[in-house]
């Protein structure tokens, strides 16, 4: 069994709000025809995404920080397409990937709570 110090979950939690928050922006953005507020989430997204991949420790994180950091940049290419070009097409990838890392992390939070 695995023990999570208070400092520990109280990460987790943080992290976990940052990606229920990203996974529900990017599903906003996959219907971009009834946003009036499309350029407020995309600078969100960016911003959630830079502080995620902040949080990475790619030396001792291995493949999955390296992965993870791979996702994010995924994610931001995502919204700036939708910034610089209007282009929506990577919106779809990137929410179901923040999808599954959100269901990941959700699990990791269950067991530190």
């Amino acid at each position: 069994m695995e023990i999570f110090t208070e400092k520990m979950v109280n990460q987790i939690k943080i992290i976990e709000k940052l990606l229920n928050q990203l996974e529900k922006d990017l599903n906003h953005l996959n219907k971009p025809s009834k946003l009036d507020n499309v350029s407020e989430l995309v600078e969100r997204v960016g911003k959630i995404t830079t502080v995620l991949k902040t949080t990475l420790d790619l030396e001792k994180g291995g493949d999955i920080a390296k992965n993870l950091l791979h996702l994010y940049n995924h994610i931001q290419y995502a919204a700036q397409r939708i910034k610089e070009h209007e282009d929506y097409s990577a919106v779809k990838s990137a929410h179901k990937v923040v999808k599954e890392i959100n269901e990941g992390w959700s699990k990791l939070s269950t067991a530190a709570a």
